[in-house]
């Protein structure tokens, strides 16, 4: 017989190459969205103003 603890960490063999991400939840890089936010369009006007401000070619 199989106690419970044991039925709890056992996956079902159909689920091969799955992974589980319960425990993994907070050890990546998070960012609050409005940081991410402020971020793409601080890249989109330096890009903006580079492509209109930017070293012109030679002629």
């Amino acid at each position: 017989m199989v106690s419970k603890k044991e039925r709890k960490t056992q996956l079902p063999t159909s689920s091969a190459g799955l992974v589980r991400y319960m425990e993994e939840e907070r050890t990546k890089v998070w960012m609050k969205p409005h940081i991410v936010l402020a971020l793409a369009i601080a890249i989109i006007v330096i890009m903006v103003l580079v492509h209109y401000y930017g070293p012109q070619p030679a002629t």
